[in-house]
């Protein structure tokens, strides 16, 4: 093998591992942004959640007891969701945590929720 062959075989090498470096570090830099915006959000409807909670306990409609504790009265507020809940949760993954739960229910039943539940109840 000449010089000039040579030398540029080494340089296609050295390209061929510094380009696999990069992404090798866009892909950890990715992946570390994806997990920090995981926990943001996670957060998030944490937060959301206690203030919910907060509002059930303030309108006297539950207590604040583990779990969350529902009266009657507004469990019959809620009677119109429970055969759809029920179809909701029985597709869920097992282990599914109460955060992907409670996203789950947004995303089926958010704008029903508020039309049905929240501005008839002034929630």
């Amino acid at each position: 093998m000449d010089t000039a062959t040579l030398s540029a075989l080494i340089t296609s090498i050295t390209g061929l591992v510094v380009a696999f470096i990069s992404i090798g570090i866009v892909i950890w830099q990715n992946a570390t942004s994806i997990a920090t915006l995981k926990v943001k959000v996670d957060t998030m409807w944490s937060f959301q959640m206690r203030r919910a909670f907060a509002e059930v306990v303030n309108k006297e409609l539950g207590d604040m007891k583990s779990p969350l504790k529902i009266f009657p009265q507004a469990m019959s507020v809620l009677s119109s969701f429970n055969g759809d809940l029920k179809l909701l949760y029985s597709r869920l993954k097992p282990g599914t945590s109460d955060i992907d739960a409670m996203i789950a229910i947004e995303r089926t039943f958010g704008t029903r929720l508020t039309l049905e539940v929240c501005v008839p109840q002034k929630l």
